[in-house]
């Protein structure tokens, strides 16, 4: 890949942002949440807009077409079973959830698309729980170059050190932002993963997930 060419990093918060956006150097990552961050950017770099949708910043004109068109996309995904536990831990902590809603009622909510939808702010209420599609877009500037796997997180993200021509070996991921949590099976009834596969059954089917527990 040619180091001129714009790359930018889809974040779909779950599937271990944190850890890889920490482990590229610094040289050559910029982070915008915000849209007053917005600017008309060089053809260079390696961009990531958090959770924002990279679909709406090209539809209402904050980010030139060309320079998402152009930019090599990557981005990373996770079992939904695994996600939706993590996910819940996550809002209890943040308390973004009421402290004593259980699993089964956050599954409801999931199943119920009871959060807000991704738009032009990194994060609002449980806008992180919307399914992994929504953060990637299939016939549009936003659709994904390269999707690794969570499950396969240090090996894809050498895949995607070589393919952003970084300079070195690929470093070690450190694990950050993780959930204080058990096994995801100690979670599931059969209640329970009937929810989360109707909940998210696009991404299931998406990217090749199983949907049994």
């Amino acid at each position: 890949m040619c180091k001129a060419t714009p790359r930018i990093f889809i974040w779909i918060p779950k599937t271990g942002g944190t850890s890889l956006w920490n482990a590229l150097p610094l040289q050559h990552r910029i982070k915008i949440l915000t849209l007053n961050e917005v600017r008309e950017h060089p053809a260079a770099g390696l961009y990531t807009f958090g959770h924002i949708s990279l679909f709406l910043l090209t539809k209402r004109g904050l980010l030139r077409p060309e320079f998402v068109v152009n930019a090599f996309k990557f981005a990373f995904v996770r079992n939904p079973f695994d996600r939706a536990v993590s996910l819940f831990e996550f809002s209890k902590q943040r308390r973004t959830l009421p402290p004593r809603t259980t699993f089964q009622r956050f599954c409801e909510l999931l199943k119920e698309r009871a959060y807000e939808p991704l738009g032009l702010y990194n994060k609002r209420g449980l806008s992180q729980c919307n399914p992994q599609c929504a953060w990637i877009k299939r016939g549009d500037a936003s659709g994904c170059d390269f999707i690794g796997r969570y499950e396969n997180l240090q090996h894809d993200f050498n895949k995607v050190c070589e393919m952003l021509a970084l300079e070195g070996k690929p470093p070690r991921l450190q694990w950050l932002n993780k959930s204080n949590r058990v096994k995801s099976d100690a979670y599931y009834r059969p209640m329970t993963a009937a929810l989360i596969r109707q909940a998210y059954e696009e991404d299931f089917d998406t990217f090749k997930y199983s949907n049994k527990i």
